[in-house]
């Protein structure tokens, strides 16, 4: 797995459990990128992640 995307999974990781917004409008736009590529396994999996 590359590491930009083992950096992705972390950063959903540990922002899942802060209060603040912050951090996930932060990563917003790198996941409206990934749309894109969904059909692959390990983006499929961040973005299912990435829910609210």
């Amino acid at each position: 797995m590359p590491v930009a995307e083992r950096i992705r999974r972390r950063i959903l990781e540990l922002s899942a459990g802060v209060a603040s917004v912050r951090p996930r409008e932060r990563i917003a736009p790198t996941l409206r990128q990934l749309t894109a590529y969904r059909e692959l396994p390990p983006v499929s999996e961040v973005l299912d992640k990435a829910r609210p």
